[in-house]
């Protein structure tokens, strides 16, 4: 998706209400840094994530190194993503796997690896932190 970035639909608003409530935020990805930086300022929210990993192969252990140095317990932790490979390395992480099923993948492949959440629209996730007031 890196030709045509578009910001999901209310995701700078979602990012904006859980930083204001003290929620921390994290970005974990696959694609390097050359080419997300620029997406993330582009959209006004390169501030917004507390942590940024780039070029991540295994976001299991990144996960579980945000975790420890933050003091969040793991299964406190709910980690966002669209590709079953995001599924398993959050559940691997001990972490609440949240599938983000934005069609990007094919929603079979990313529920087969049994999330423990599936949402269609970013603003649900202020549901997991009893925000929805603010959807």
């Amino acid at each position: 998706h890196m030709h045509e970035p578009r910001l999901s639909k209310k995701a700078y608003h979602v990012l904006r209400t859980l930083v204001g409530n003290g929620i921390f935020t994290g970005l974990i990805t696959a694609q390097p840094e050359h080419l997300v930086l620029p997406i993330l300022k582009k959209f006004g929210i390169l501030r917004m994530f507390h942590f940024r990993a780039y070029h991540v192969l295994d976001k299991k252990e990144v996960i579980m190194a945000v975790c420890r140095n933050e003091g969040i317990i793991p299964k406190n932790c709910f980690y966002i993503g669209d590709s079953p490979s995001d599924i398993t390395h959050a559940k691997k992480a001990g972490a609440k796997a949240v599938a983000y099923l934005n069609g990007s993948m094919p929603k079979d492949l990313v529920l087969a690896r049994e999330p423990d959440f599936a949402i269609r629209d970013l603003k649900e996730v202020l549901a997991f932190f009893g925000l929805e007031r603010w959807a």
